[in-house]
């Protein structure tokens, strides 16, 4: 009784005094160990990198007035008055190749040398995971308005376990919506259009033994219609991404463009011929059209603003912008997807007769000069509703009033090389910007 009364005692006063009791506690059961992440099959080098800013400067000019027939034009050029406009441009995200510091971004509008707007509205949603500005304008009346937009990134060269790739199997599950969205079509991007279904389905008659895609797999499959297209398609002789005015060769110096000279892809699965960037857009159209979804990477490719290396081997090729493609890739046992880049334009360089299925491609997924393209776009024009004025050049705008300014557009793009500051974290190599968890439902 006198143990009993002496436990009580303390009991309350612990409570009294607001000191809980000693309470003995099992131990914690250790964790269980857990599975390591899924390995990739495309692998960004751990030190072949190079960390670029791209520089877009997009001038609209007041466009030339027309003066009555018989009568001297006096006012040559017109100003731009407008009660409102939102202008429009891609803002690039990851893809298989590069990794974008959206810490870093800059964009803004200059009117009159004077900066109107530099925190343009995000725009998400679109087709091919794109984004896009959107800087919007109020009472306008200059000469001219300008967006400089400033993107810095990392480019990897990229090499791709090609026997791990070539066993993945298509999914069971439907495709997520935004996956899905990458097989429909797109401005010049006609994957649905008669030209481009045509010919994929004779290309899966002609296959040895007649291809289906229900029975060869998306890495095998994705191979197969690159070479088709590389077979197919003859870039027309001094045809370029850029219909500019000129173009400047010297060190950084980028490329002035007033749009690219693209027909797209159903008129270069008719003609089998035309401007080099169709090539990319035929064997996207050429994916799609055969179940695999895919996108057209629109970028900036800088080897020729290399001086040095570029004068020791006689490179002449001006910086250009210009087109590749990338395919993606679910493994459904690792609930990994991945876009695979394939830069079909280089493999046409080498020949018109595509290598061996069963061997490596330079350009098929691996690519030593990965770090020299800067992507900047999935479209060649801002996939929401918008004008244009001339050939595509990936900006748009919507003006008020409407057709009350003629504009003539011009563009320079240029690249520098990213200095890091003292205070930035160092940036690991992750997994390429396509890997995601799985996306089929």
């Amino acid at each position: 009784m006198k143990t009993g009364r002496k436990i009580s005692w303390y009991l309350a006063a612990s409570l009294l005094l607001g000191f809980a009791p000693p309470v003995t506690r099992a131990q914690a059961p250790k964790p269980l160990p857990t599975a390591p992440p899924p390995v990739p099959v495309l692998a960004r080098h751990a030190t072949n990198h190079r960390d670029w800013t791209v520089i877009v400067d997009l001038r609209l000019n007041g466009g030339q007035t027309q003066a009555p027939p018989g009568t001297i034009n006096l006012a040559p050029t017109a100003r731009i008055v407008l009660d409102a406009a939102t202008i429009f441009f891609p803002i690039p995200v990851d893809s298989a190749i590069h990794q974008a510091w959206d810490d870093r971004l800059e964009g803004r509008i200059d009117v009159a040398g004077r900066t109107v707007n530099d925190r343009p509205r995000l725009l998400t949603g679109y087709q091919s995971f794109t984004r896009l500005g959107a800087w919007d304008l109020h009472t306008i009346d200059a000469n001219s308005v300008q967006l400089h937009i400033e993107t810095p990134m990392t480019s990897w060269e990229v090499t791709i376990d090609e026997a791990r790739a070539a066993r993945i199997d298509w999914p069971t599950k439907k495709w997520a919506e935004d996956i899905a969205a990458c097989l429909g079509p797109q401005l010049l991007v006609e994957s649905d259009a008669p030209p481009v279904t045509t010919l994929v389905d004779r290309w899966m008659r002609q296959s040895p033994g007649g291809l289906d895609a229900s029975r060869t797999r998306p890495y095998i499959l994705a191979k197969y219609l690159c070479g088709r297209v590389v077979a197919h398609y003859q870039p027309a002789s001094g045809a370029t991404a850029s219909t500019g005015r000129g173009r400047n060769t010297r060190h950084y110096s980028g490329a002035l463009l007033s749009g690219f000279a693209v027909d797209g892809a159903a008129a270069a699965a008719e003609r089998g011929r035309g401007p080099e960037p169709d090539m990319a857009g035929l064997m996207v159209a050429a994916w799609r059209a055969a179940g695999i979804p895919s996108r057209l990477v629109i970028g900036y490719d800088i080897r020729a603003e290399d001086a040095a290396s570029g004068a020791a081997r006689g490179l002449t090729i001006a910086p250009t912008v210009r087109a590749w493609g990338e395919f993606y890739l679910f493994d459904e046992t690792t609930g990994l997807g991945e876009w695979i880049p394939v830069d079909v334009q280089r493999q046409r360089e080498f020949s018109s007769r595509p290598p061996p299925l069963a061997q490596a491609w330079k350009y098929f997924g691996n690519n030593e000069d990965a770090d020299y393209l800067c992507p900047m776009s999935f479209h060649w024009l801002p996939p929401t509703p918008c004008m244009n004025v001339g050939p595509p050049s990936l900006w748009g705008w919507v003006p008020q009033p409407e057709g009350a300014a003629f504009v003539e557009p011009d563009m320079r793009v240029s690249a520098k090389a990213a200095a890091r500051r003292g205070d930035d974290p160092k940036r690991a190599t992750p997994a390429p910007g396509g890997s995601r968890p799985a996306k089929a439902d």
